[in-house]
């Protein structure tokens, strides 16, 4: 049960790249001056760093033209603001952890450069996406167990 859990966030983190499910833990917006959250100074650090690394998967969305930076093994995703987000220069980075009850959750952390109503705003958006992306697999999951019980 929890390998198709996590096969399933797997997919949705690939296929949808701003679409989040199951539990989140949202770090505190990280701004430039504290870059603990996703481990660099500045977000034009991190998109050079993580282009470089290898087996690091590289996208741009259509027609938003979002960076999304997958690294190997598909459990962590980059997401860079295109120029044209009001929070723009600003990376989400989310990663699929699978708890000790074997329930995979997503766990996000930030770091914007831009106006700081733009950052909460991103992030607010990213946990609401996550919600609604959290009850859809909710429902696909118990809809699973309902089949392989009859």
């Amino acid at each position: 049960m929890a390998r198709i859990l996590l096969d399933c966030a797997l997919s949705i983190v690939i296929a949808a790249p701003v679409a989040l499910f199951a539990q989140t833990t949202a770090d505190p917006l990280t701004t430039a001056n504290a870059p603990a959250g996703v481990g660099f100074k500045s977000v034009a650090d991190a998109l050079a760093a993580l282009k470089a690394r290898p087996g690091a998967k590289i996208s741009v969305s259509q027609p938003d033209a979002w960076t999304i930076i997958t690294e190997q093994g598909g459990s962590v995703v980059w997401s860079f603001t295109p120029t044209t987000h009001p929070a723009h220069p600003a990376v989400v980075r989310r990663s699929i952890v699978v708890g000790e009850d074997g329930v995979p959750r997503i766990e996000m952390a930030s770091l914007c450069q831009g106006e700081r109503a733009s950052c909460n705003r991103l992030m607010k958006d990213f946990r609401d996406l996550t919600e609604r992306s959290s009850r859809a697999m909710r429902e696909r999951m118990k809809s699973a167990d309902e089949t392989k019980q009859q």
